[in-house]
């Protein structure tokens, strides 16, 4: 079973992560997305590799069509056909409703919304093209 999951190096991604591997099955694949390389990233994937997962990590911005696409594609090149996607990149807007500008709702909106939306539309174009 191979899964993506992104937002995998925050708080709920990477809990997510961890129960996952936690219950698989010895041959579960994750590959888990951040908008970066770095030490969290490696961590999280270090941890799943010590509880017997395949892991892979990809980078990249969920709220950006070509991100998107770009993350399925590496995902599926190094786990093969995903099983599941599970998308967690989300982020709450800074304070008070009153006190939100418009661009951060729509940088909010983008995160929490649009990038699910983008993910679960490259994922079905590479599995309905033809």
């Amino acid at each position: 079973m191979h899964i993506l999951v992104t937002g995998a190096t925050g708080g709920i991604g990477r809990g997510i992560c961890e129960v996952l591997a936690l219950q698989a099955m010895p041959e579960l694949q994750l590959t888990v997305a951040s908008t970066q390389n770095g030490e969290r990233l490696e961590a999280l994937l270090q941890a799943l590799r010590d509880l017997g997962v395949q892991a892979h990590g990809v980078v990249g911005d969920v709220t950006r069509p070509e991100d998107a696409q770009g993350l399925v594609h590496e995902a599926l090149d190094r786990g093969g056909d995903l099983d599941a996607l599970v998308c967690v990149a989300g982020a709450s807007g800074p304070g008070k409703l009153a006190d939100l500008s418009v661009a951060q709702w729509d940088q909010t909106f983008n995160l929490n919304t649009r990038s699910v939306f983008l993910m679960a539309q490259a994922a079905c174009l590479l599995y309905t093209s033809p």
